[in-house]
């Protein structure tokens, strides 16, 4: 499956802060503005993705929880945890 995605930077806040437009071509009408915060504390980084749709109609497929960017982010989530756990030896379990 491809997917193409554009946009264009309207602000960067080095190291913690990027503003840009997003458009995913398959729903032209669906832009959005993204916004994307990294905040550290006591040596966590924390990231935070905003993107505020037009309206909400405009929101779309794009989130749904099978097939849209939450499953991905969801899968993320599960990678990032196997690789914790192979990390402190117990593959397969997060610690």
């Amino acid at each position: 499956m491809e997917c193409s995605f554009r946009g264009q930077f309207l602000e960067i806040e080095r190291p913690t802060r990027i503003v840009c437009t997003w458009l995913f071509e398959g729903w032209p009408d669906d832009e959005a503005i993204e916004t994307v915060t990294l905040a550290e504390k006591s040596g966590i980084t924390t990231m935070t993705d905003l993107m505020d749709f037009k309206t909400p109609d405009n929101l779309g497929d794009h989130f749904q929880e099978k097939e849209g960017a939450q499953a991905s982010w969801n899968k993320l989530d599960d990678l990032l945890a196997d690789l914790q756990a192979e990390s402190a030896g117990t593959p397969g379990s997060p610690t």
